[in-house]
């Protein structure tokens, strides 16, 4: 597993080259299959050329650089998706988590994904900066039932949460 922040500002390269074709700027979520859908990429740092490459063109990913196959990048021009669908990781994060009985549970930091299946697993949240470090962050899983709002993520249910070492137990 890894955190979506750990992704974010790689560099992207094809499996027959060295050279770098773009940064991963973010990646969008569908919020019904809970899955990461498509990379949302820079071509180019200066300008704001962004293009979708949708995960199964992933061939690898490392801790400094993602490989994708063969002439992706040309082809992930001409690939169409409906945004509607969709949710950015940058419109998840810092987003308050308020509960079903109106109370603020916290705010999402981060969210923990499984690279082989693309499914994201749990968002982190954090109570505050002294309870980061008193206590440590909890995570969410997303498959709790909420709606995004402008500000917030509001739940409809109780909020199960899990301490870093019980989430992990739990998903190997």
């Amino acid at each position: 597993m890894i955190r979506g922040s750990d992704l974010l500002d790689l560099p992207i390269f094809d499996n027959k080259e060295t050279k770098k074709l773009a940064y991963l700027k973010s990646f969008l979520l569908n919020l019904y299959t809970r899955k990461i859908e498509a990379l949302t990429v820079k071509k180019n740092m200066l300008l704001n050329n962004i293009i979708y490459i949708p995960v199964y063109n992933i061939s690898q990913i490392s801790s400094d650089k993602i490989i994708i196959r063969l002439d992706t990048i040309n082809k992930s021009s001409k690939y169409n998706i409906d945004l509607s669908q969709y949710v950015d990781y940058q419109q998840i994060i810092n987003k308050t988590i308020i509960g079903y009985d109106e109370s603020i549970l916290g705010i999402v930091r981060d969210i923990w994904i499984n690279e082989i299946t693309w499914e994201y697993l749990a968002y982190e949240i954090s109570e505050g900066y002294f309870d980061d470090f008193m206590s440590g962050r909890k995570l969410m899983y997303s498959n709790q039932e909420y709606r995004i709002e402008e500000n917030n993520l509001q739940l409809s249910e109780n909020l199960i949460v899990a301490s870093y070492d019980n989430f992990l137990l739990d998903k190997f």
